[in-house]
């Protein structure tokens, strides 16, 4: 998923400081223009999300001190990846098309929630992951918790006599 309000890899720091010590500068500069996608949602067919973990995985064993983050935006713009999975194509949504949300850094108005309150893309079709939800709780407009609130732990156990 492409978070588009992080921006590129060479403006987000954490992003752009995890692909540079991984493949130096030289690196950076092949992926630099890349708006930043997050590795923790990664999907595909069965051989084509093999294909991606081998490579995903050769690169973090050969340059060992590299992070996932790094090595994933680092695939994607460099055209290994793609060349890796081929013949299957590579397809890398926004957050605003796709059907995963990532939120980490959202600000809160900009999650868009229909009638019902569930939380859908510009072209009103709900999203099946809400990625990283976790992490953004404090940051999302708290007014959305109070409207929409999402369901505790507990609510989803079976309850006794029920």
């Amino acid at each position: 998923t492409k978070r588009a309000q992080d921006g590129t890899i060479n403006q987000e720091g954490k992003n752009k400081q995890w692909v540079a010590q991984c493949y130096g500068y030289h690196g950076l500069e092949k992926v630099k223009h890349g708006i930043v996608s997050c590795a923790g949602i990664t999907v595909g067919g069965w051989d084509a999300a093999l294909k991606y973990i081998n490579v995903l995985s050769e690169h973090i064993l050969r340059k060992l001190g590299c992070n996932d983050q790094g090595v994933h935006n680092y695939l994607i713009y460099s055209g290994e990846l793609e060349q890796a999975i081929a013949p299957h194509a590579l397809k890398v949504e926004s957050n605003e098309r796709g059907w995963v949300l990532t939120v980490q850094n959202m600000i809160g108005t900009t999650m868009l929630r229909n009638k019902a309150g569930v939380v859908v893309n510009r072209e009103g079709v709900p999203y099946a992951v809400l990625h990283q939800y976790d992490r953004s709780r404090g940051k999302l407009e708290p007014s959305l918790g109070r409207m929409y609130p999402l369901l505790a732990e507990n609510d989803l156990a079976i309850k006794p006599g029920s």
